[in-house]
This record gives C-alpha cells, sequence and structure tokens, in this order.
C-alpha cells in the first residue's frame, strides 16, 4: 500500500517504483542469462 501512496511524491519513490517494475524483466532476464552461460559453458565451441 506505500508503495501506491509514495507515487508521485518525490524522485526516490519514482525510482523506487521503477525498479520494482523493472524487477519482473530483470529477474526472468538473469534467470535466461544464466541458461545461456551455462549453456556456452558446457558446449565446447563456447560460440553461440
Amino acid at each position: 500500500m506505500s508503495r501506491f501512496y509514495c507515487i508521485g511524491k518525490n524522485r526516490i519513490c519514482k525510482i523506487y517504483l521503477l525498479f520494482f517494475l523493472n524487477s519482473y524483466f530483470i529477474l526472468p532476464g538473469i534467470c535466461y542469462t544464466l541458461i545461456i552461460v551455462n549453456g556456452n559453458r558446457h558446449s565446447s565451441t563456447g560460440g553461440g
């Protein structure tokens, strides 16, 4: 609830909100990157 309360209150809250929204894209992105990195590590050529 505090999240919505601090919307448009100051810049810090906007940054926090952006970070909160970006987490939906960052977390899956990290997981996907780890899968790709692990896949490249297992491959002998390492190209991909």
